[in-house]
């Protein structure tokens, strides 16, 4: 996903399928750390989601991407990482970890 260098709006990421499978979505760098200006539901950090309100009280779908205005003079870039959380009875590939690209003018 790309944004501008600044006034972006959100992103949206909806269940167009109906999983009811707890999901944990991480934003990283390339050096591994969590970058401040990348923003899951409007806040840096890691955020889980728990779309049939089962495990726990925590995030649902749809869940947003959005990042702050870039005033570094320079581009940058971060993966978000998508996987299960803390679910060992659903295996394979329809939900193996899953990445998306942000990149930033």
């Amino acid at each position: 996903i790309s944004f501008t260098a600044s006034g972006n709006t959100d992103t949206t990421i909806t269940n167009s399928n109906g999983a009811t499978v707890p999901i944990q979505i991480s934003a990283v760098t390339s050096s591994g750390s969590t970058p401040s200006w990348l923003l899951l539901n409007g806040s840096p950090g890691t955020k889980v989601v728990d779309p049939d309100g089962i495990d726990f009280l925590g995030s649902n779908y749809p869940f947003t991407i959005n990042v702050e205005n870039n005033t570094t003079g320079s581009s940058r870039t971060a993966d978000i990482e998508i996987e299960p959380y803390n679910n060992t009875r659903v295996t394979g590939s329809a939900i193996a970890k899953q990445t998306i690209t942000i990149n930033q003018a």
